[in-house]
């Protein structure tokens, strides 16, 4: 299940960014290459930013680099870089007469037009398409696995979700965009998914600018601070029953 939510996410995040899917059936088109390709960029990225670093608890060995850490990710970042290059360049070929517009052909346009300021329009376009796949695939695939468990968990849950899809859509049809401002029940099971289990529960670390205190602990001034977004939704405080998805 997990590897074919991968492959979901990533496929939807991909044909956004770059109109390219990756095709099971399609193996040997030009298409299903680049799109394994970017896939395989994307895990080594992830598979870095997890690897404990030893110069991260021991400052004085950063500089050596024992675990080549450093130059794993700067090998990666011009494979990225090449490959990212090249894609947008195919996309600006292509995007001639070509109706369906892409992120990257908004981008494009957007940097093109000066809309974006910066010093490197490509720069911008390569590292804007970068984030939305790396924070739009693994993300969206953890979330819908730890909901689909939380279903399976609460059995009256997905009862009660499964008659509100059985009378809104039916199971001639298929849920399209449309269905959803019906399916409230089923809203209020992906904000409970969301709440219980956000995929980063600690948000991007940040630094403060001046001394502060913060209930009871001081953090000085140049200080980083990772923030908290998963609020101790199970603790005391908690409205209601404490354990479980309460949509």
């Amino acid at each position: 299940m997990k590897s074919r939510l991968s492959d979901l996410t990533f496929n939807i995040m991909l044909r956004m960014v770059a109109n390219k899917r990756l095709s099971r059936g399609a193996v040997y088109s030009e298409d299903f290459r680049e799109a394994h390709q970017f896939k395989d960029i994307i895990e080594e990225g992830f598979l870095l930013v997890g690897v404990f670093d030893v110069g991260d608890y021991l400052p004085f060995l950063n500089w050596l680099d024992l675990q080549g850490l450093k130059s794993s990710m700067k090998k990666l970042q011009k494979k990225r870089d090449v490959f990212m290059q090249k894609l947008a360049r195919k996309i600006t070929a292509r995007s001639k007469g070509f109706n369906q517009k892409t992120l990257i052909d908004l981008l494009i346009s957007a940097t093109d037009n000066h809309e974006i300021q910066s010093d490197s329009n490509d720069d911008v376009v390569k590292a804007t398409a970068i984030s939305m796949i790396n924070a739009g695939t693994d993300t969206s695939s953890v979330t819908i696995e730890w909901a689909l468990a939380a279903l399976l968990q609460h059995p009256h849950v997905l009862s009660k979700a499964q008659e509100e899809l059985d009378t809104h859509v039916g199971r001639e049809r298929v849920i399209e965009e449309t269905h959803l401002q019906e399916l409230k029940y089923l809203q209020a099971i992906v904000k409970e998914a969301l709440r219980l289990y956000p995929a980063g529960p600690l948000l991007v670390p940040h630094e403060s600018t001046e001394d502060l205190q913060c209930w009871r602990v001081s953090c000085p001034r140049r200080n980083p601070t990772a923030g908290e977004c998963l609020g101790n939704p199970e603790g005391p405080g908690s409205v209601g029953e404490t354990h479980g998805i309460r949509p």
